[in-house]
């Protein structure tokens, strides 16, 4: 119900979206439901929209997917975050694809599968940069690995330019 599953909400921010969720709620469930009464009447709503709208619900959790890295509740500091996250994620991916393409893939998947695993719990719930924050230093370490490799190929490339070279 949060956020962009709500088309009447989308284009809120900050406290508004809460605001605007609270009435949702209230529409939805009666006046004296325990919070777990609550919880299954939320959860049957959620899963019918989702089974109404699966399609919507597909291109949602992509959304997510990529906010996951850079979004925020507030939608401030977006832009910084993103430039912050992208240029690591990038140089992640390609050491993760350099460790696999050398046949280190098995040294990797332990790292991969904890970064995918937090990246898809909240691609489908709740997708803010912060619930990235546990998986970066994985990230990170791959994006280490993948400059370090770079720069090792770039470094070769060279020598061998120079040995094929003739000298003056």
């Amino acid at each position: 119900l949060y956020g962009s599953t709500l088309p009447e909400l989308e284009g809120t921010g900050g406290d508004e979206k809460y605001v605007a969720y609270e009435k949702k709620v209230a529409e939805i469930v009666p006046p004296g439901a325990s919070e777990m009464e609550e919880s299954r009447i939320l959860a049957r709503e959620g899963i019918r929209r989702i089974v109404a709208h699966p399609l919507g619900y597909v291109r949602l959790a992509m959304v997510k997917a990529v906010r996951f890295w850079y979004g925020s509740d507030s939608g401030r500091y977006e832009l910084f975050l993103a430039l912050m996250q992208f240029p690591i994620l990038a140089m992640g991916l390609l050491g993760a694809g350099i460790a696999i393409a050398r046949g280190r893939g098995n040294r990797t998947l332990p790292f991969l599968l904890v970064i995918v695993y937090f990246w898809t719990i909240h691609a489908i719930a709740l997708a803010f940069a912060r619930y990235s924050v546990p998986s970066m230093p994985l990230v990170i370490m791959l994006a280490v690995y993948g400059v370090i490799e770079l720069w090792h190929m770039v470094s070769q490339r060279q020598e061998r330019e120079e040995a094929l070279s003739p000298t003056l």
